[in-house]
């Protein structure tokens, strides 16, 4: 084995370099760098969906649009109601109109209760499908985002190594905590209201255009450029989103890389040097999050402003259609026109942050569905390798060449040649970053040879079964790893079915049994984070 501190000159060692390079290229898209996450499609984002979900959510569609549909309605009955009290007013308060009469006042009072009667039934509608498609929606939401975790960690845990050594572990936690509660909040009730909000607009304007179209085209002057605003906002917004995740995303690991180690960084006094790393990513979240809520601001500005503009010029437009002697712009049509036109309008504005709601949610699904859809090269979940009926401990290198996906520059092995028979105690020996810990790490298959095979009995270790190989592995490096839990849950790891007198005999061939014994609780003592409960040399 030879490394780039052995004895070989330093023009041999770039020509083998360069030789090596040629030979296998380990490309930024396979190691994770300069990688380009894609916002999930909106759709997309439904992807766990089953067949019965689907079917219940288009139920909670229908809904949805059922409830906004039919809130316009009250426009039609507030235009009635205005002819109906003028009506009344001319037959019993003008002064050269006939005298009122029993007739006028039962046609009145007959308009009053149909507006009334009318109002409490589309409110009734309006509760009864929005009640269903709410939770629906949220019912799926919630389920959905369950799943999504449960996939997520799963896709998580059977990751390669070399997957990790080029992503920050801290951005995971932060998917788990703040991603998926931004996807589960763009799946669920936002969607109601927002097709509530659409089909309330539409609804509202093809009820306009066929009590007045002139005076409705009038009101409707603003929608072209309103559009044009939401558009602009909706694509400036995802965005600025995106960057404020990733942001977030690594002051997320710094944390979590800093308190994990929170002992040394006191002991170093680091703590200002911490805080500091931490804020410079805040910074740069906060300057997005300040951007996207500047153009939020404006676009709200400028959309209500067309919005309230177009109000004026309706309300003169209306009043001279009347005073032309336009047979159809009658009090009650004008009133009709210019409500549902506004309500639209209304409706169509306030739908802008939950197309802000969406983008987050497409934003935080593209970067957990990349996690989930990236296969590793080195699959834990694959079953369908071969299982020798016994494993002799035959181990061989042949000819193998490595680098690390995160340091491809550094070449670790180059040729290497091993034969290790059953039963031999083998050494390793040589300058630190020689590649000894690689070659352990290569037998367990965390990493594959870049070049060349490894073989196990004669097998090629790339054909065997991953979980079932791995079994039969021991390894005690050189720093321990405790998990918060029980001394016996520890030992249990390296074998889940364990009996208790197989952990005591693993404790005492360890010569662990009696310290173990002589803790309060015994094997059921809590070895705290990391084993902080335990001194150095009891680990």
């Amino acid at each position: 084995m030879k490394t780039k501190d052995g004895e070989i000159s330093k023009l041999e060692n770039n020509k083998r370099a360069s030789k090596l390079e040629a030979k296998f290229q380990y490309t930024e898209e396979e190691h994770g760098l300069g990688e380009v996450i894609a916002p999930s499609s909106f759709f997309g984002l439904y992807r766990f969906a089953t067949k019965a979900d689907r079917f219940f959510l288009f139920i909670g569609i229908l809904a949805a649009l059922a409830s906004g549909a039919i809130q316009p309605l009250n426009n039609l009955l507030f235009g009635e109601l205005t002819t109906t009290v003028i009506t009344f007013a001319e037959k019993c308060y003008i002064p050269s109109a006939p005298i009122c009469n029993a007739e006028a006042v039962d046609n009145f009072m007959d308009g009053i209760r149909h507006f009334a009667l009318w109002n409490s039934i589309i409110g009734l509608g309006i509760l009864v499908f929005s009640y269903i498609a709410a939770e629906i929606f949220s019912y799926i939401a919630i389920k959905m985002t369950f799943k999504l975790r449960s996939v997520y960690l799963e896709k998580l845990l059977n990751k390669d190594v070399p997957w990790f050594d080029v992503h920050q572990s801290g951005d995971f936690a932060s998917r788990m905590a703040d991603d998926l509660i931004k996807f589960e909040d763009g799946i669920g009730e936002k969607v109601v209201i927002f097709l509530m909000l659409q089909a309330s607009f539409l609804a509202a304007l093809i009820l306009a255009l066929t009590k007045g179209w002139e005076l409705a085209l009038i009101c409707l002057t603003s929608l072209p450029a309103s559009l044009v605003a939401v558009g602009i906002m909706g694509f400036l917004t995802t965005k600025f989103s995106k960057n404020e995740l990733e942001a977030y995303g690594v002051a997320g690991s710094i944390a979590e890389e800093v308190l994990a180690s929170i002992r040394t960084v006191v002991a170093f006094g680091g703590e200002k040097i911490e805080k500091q790393r931490y804020d410079k990513n805040l910074i740069f979240a906060k300057n997005n999050n300040i951007k996207r809520h500047l153009f939020e601001g404006i676009g709200y500005g400028l959309l209500w402003f067309m919005i309230y503009s177009s109000y004026g010029l309706a309300f003169w437009y209306g009043v001279k259609l009347m005073l032309d002697g336009n047979p159809t712009y009658t009090a009650g049509n004008m009133i009709t026109v210019f409500f549902s036109v506004m309500t639209g309008s209304m409706s169509f504005g306030i739908s802008s942050p939950f197309i802000e709601a969406f983008a987050v949610a497409k934003a935080a699904g593209g970067k957990i569905f990349h996690i989930i859809d990236t296969l590793p090269k080195i699959n834990l979940s694959k079953n369908n390798g071969e299982k020798m009926s016994t494993i002799k401990g035959n181990i061989k290198f042949l000819d193998v060449s490595f680098y690390y996906p995160s340091r491809p520059e550094v070449k670790i092995l180059e040729g290497l040649n091993l034969d290790i028979k059953p039963g031999e105690t083998v050494a390793l020996v040589g300058s630190s970053g020689c590649g000894k810990s690689t070659v352990l790490q290569m037998i367990q298959r965390f990493y594959d040879p870049r070049q060349g095979k490894i073989f196990i009995d004669g097998k090629d270790v790339k054909d065997l079964d991953l979980t079932w190989y791995r079994q039969y592995i021991g390894v005690v490096s050189q720093e321990p790893v405790l998990f918060d839990n029980t001394i016996e849950e520890n030992i249990r790891l390296g074998n889940r079915n364990a009996k208790e007198e197989e952990i005591i005999r693993a404790a005492k061939m360890a010569n662990a049994h009696s310290f173990i014994k002589r803790l309060p609780n015994g094997y059921k003592t809590l070895v705290g984070e990391r084993g902080a409960q335990l001194s150095g040399g009891q680990k």
